[in-house]
């Protein structure tokens, strides 16, 4: 008669000599608090991060290098290239956090992002009004023909219509190919500040 053996026991054998890398282990536990860290002071602000940076800079099981790597990656995300009809106002408080995180001035580098993505605004913004112009009325009266044959009065809204919706994503798309490196070289710099 077999022996049956319990979940444990098989779990046991299969991971029978496996060893964990705990330098690895350590770089992505500090990458992964670093980054939870630039996440929540982007909220709480400078006073928040300044704590607790230096509660992390005590830590041994903390590796400063990955921690700051982590931090730098919360805050990069910040700048994706989107529409945001009152502006990013997330640069403003990065300046002074970045300072403290790599010791060397970053205003300049910040202040170019900014005005690229304040320009990649503009620029869509333009491209929106452009297509609007271009296919409104073709829209509109397709619209209203439509709402003649069923006779229903609609309320049409240009940015819903699904041929508006795409051709906006794909001039969208190519203007944001073109914004991409330069944005993606400023980050670069950032992290170079490291």
């Amino acid at each position: 008669m077999g022996l049956i053996k319990s979940a444990f026991e098989l779990a046991m054998e299969k991971s029978e000599g496996l060893t964990v890398d705990k330098e690895a282990l350590k770089q992505e536990n500090s990458f992964k608090k670093g980054r939870t860290i630039g996440l929540k002071s982007l909220s709480e602000g400078v006073d928040f991060f300044k704590k607790e940076w230096k509660l992390l800079e005590t830590d041994k099981e903390f590796s400063l290098k990955d921690g700051k790597l982590g931090v730098m990656e919360a805050w990069l995300s910040t700048f994706t290239l989107k529409i945001i009809p009152e502006g990013d106002k997330t640069i403003l408080p990065l300046d002074s956090l970045m300072d403290i995180l790599t010791g060397k001035s970053s205003s300049e580098i910040l202040s170019q992002i900014k005005e690229l993505l304040d320009q990649f605004q503009q620029d869509a913004i333009q491209l929106k009004t452009a297509i609007i112009q271009q296919l409104g009325p073709r829209l509109k009266q397709r619209a209203e023909q439509m709402a003649a044959q069923s006779g229903t009065a609609m309320r049409y809204v240009m940015e819903r219509d699904p041929e508006f919706v795409k051709v906006m994503n794909q001039n969208l798309e190519k203007l944001r190919e073109q914004y991409l490196p330069h944005l993606e070289m400023f980050k670069k710099n950032l992290t170079d500040l490291l």
